[in-house]
């Protein structure tokens, strides 16, 4: 069950479209295209997590947007207290593979992040530009500003 501070940072008002095996993480659809990735509780960023992001997750957000026409992904980290660091990897390398149809992605980093994650979350994303893909760093308003949850 979400903690009342996730709650009231939610993405969207309306319910998420779904949620991972451990109610942690929340996803919407969204219009235009995309998917909002977020967790809803304070919780480690474990290799399950990421393993059904780009699994589950992935399939399913493919499902309702087929083809190769541009999307937008934000992943929401803000509530993550730490991560596994093989956890990493796995979704860059699904990034990666969308790299043709990600208009946008943006990360919002966790709340409590060090100096030094911060750092290697910059040096992630550098690693992932030269692959092709656009991706920022956002507070969670500007992440949404464009976007609205899907019917």
């Amino acid at each position: 069950m979400a903690t009342p501070d996730a709650r009231l940072r939610a993405a969207f008002d309306s319910p998420p479209h779904l949620f991972d095996p451990s109610q942690t993480v929340a996803v919407w659809f969204t219009n235009p295209p995309g998917v909002v990735f977020q967790f809803v509780r304070r919780a480690y960023g474990s290799v399950a997590l990421a393993e059904w992001l780009v699994g589950p997750a992935r399939a399913r957000f493919l499902d309702l947007f087929p083809g190769d026409g541009p999307v937008v992904v934000v992943l929401d980290l803000g509530l993550m207290v730490g991560r596994d660091p093989v956890a990493r990897p796995i979704v860059n390398a699904a990034a990666r593979s969308l790299k043709s149809r990600i208009r946008r992605a943006v990360l919002v980093p966790p709340e409590e992040a060090t100096s030094v994650y911060l750092a290697s979350l910059q040096a992630s994303i550098s690693l992932l530009r030269v692959f092709g893909v656009s991706v920022s760093i956002e507070s969670l308003p500007d992440a949404l500003r464009t976007l609205a949850p899907a019917e």
